[in-house]
């Protein structure tokens, strides 16, 4: 059904299809629920909205994030979108934490579509999306989540057998790669964990809370207190960057390494796509005192290449 195809030059405005099979989703419910994951996770749970999902953390007691998830509810149901290879341990944690609590957890069957271009909107109203374009949508099938910044796209979730019958009638969008999308994540700033960058991060150099991932003002959660201590006291000068392995012919894999001038570690990778254009785009996160005089190198399957056009994601200027 689907064939690896890279993104080329221009296509990111077309219109294009993905099946994401490396994201999977965890339904939570019970009486319980929300209090339980709000005691769990970063962000307010009381800032989800029937049409809103919200990026949230969970960390480990050492405020070091496990794991980053997209948090959706429908009909008091709560559903967490993440890397596949990361459900295993996020679902034996909080079964292991809300053991006492009013809860159900498990693993759903779901498939993860995206989608984005011109006629995506027509495509999702025939689902019943409305017109108004809501950030969040939901239907007995399928839920939609409408991402905005930078470039806009639609993450389509749902059963099996319902997203192939859609993805079935998508013939007039371009078939690339799963791996392409990260583009997407990385042009607009948003952070990805993987088991080799499990445990690796703190929130604030990510750029969680500007992102409203992580709230500073409600109670108490897993990692709150290093967080909260990290916040208050305006430490940490690691930050996140966009930046471009021009030469780069292979992708770079999370956690890489990256060395400064002087051949110091100054951070790790965490996000690397091929881009539309040559090269790799990338997400880092690092030490840099100055990113117009820094030299950077990341190591990468072909050796240590020299990382350019360093700058910080949007939302992190914006502060």
């Amino acid at each position: 059904m689907l064939q690896n195809q890279p993104l080329v030059k221009g296509s990111l405005a077309a219109n294009l299809r993905s099946l994401l099979p490396n994201y999977a989703v965890l339904e939570l419910k019970g009486h319980q629920a929300a209090s339980f994951l709000q005691g769990q996770m970063t962000a307010d749970i009381n800032l989800l909205h029937e049409n809103t999902s919200i990026f949230t953390a969970f960390c480990n007691p050492k405020g070091r994030i496990r794991a980053l998830a997209q948090l959706f509810s429908f009909k008091e149901v709560y559903y967490l979108a993440l890397p596949r290879l990361l459900m295993p341990d996020l679902l034996a944690t909080l079964a292991n934490s809300g053991r006492f609590s009013r809860i159900e957890l498990k693993a759903l069957p779901w498939t993860l579509l995206s989608i984005q271009g011109s006629l995506a909107m027509g495509h999702l109203q025939h689902l019943g999306y409305p017109l108004e374009g809501p950030q969040k949508w939901q239907s007995d099938s399928f839920v939609v989540i409408h991402h905005q910044s930078p470039l806009s796209y639609y993450e389509i979730y749902g059963d099996g057998s319902e997203i192939q019958d859609l993805w079935n009638r998508l013939t007039d969008f371009e078939i690339v790669s799963a791996d392409a999308w990260q583009i997407f994540k990385i042009r607009g700033g948003i952070p990805e964990i993987f088991p080799q960058t499990q445990f690796n991060y703190l929130p604030q150099p990510l750029g969680l809370v500007q992102l409203g991932a992580v709230s500073l003002t409600k109670g108490c959660y897993c990692g709150q207190e290093v967080i909260a201590k990290m916040a208050y006291r305006n430490a940490g000068k690691r930050k996140l960057y966009q930046g471009r392995l021009a030469k780069a012919t292979a992708a770079p894999e999370p956690g890489s390494l990256i060395y400064d001038e002087t051949h110091t570690e100054v951070g790790s990778l965490l996000l690397a796509a091929a881009s539309p254009h040559s090269g790799y785009e990338v997400l880092l996160e690092a030490l840099v005192e100055n990113t117009g005089a820094v030299s950077l190198c990341c190591h990468t399957p072909a050796g240590m290449l020299t990382l350019t056009d360093l700058t910080l994601p949007a939302h992190m200027r914006e502060q």
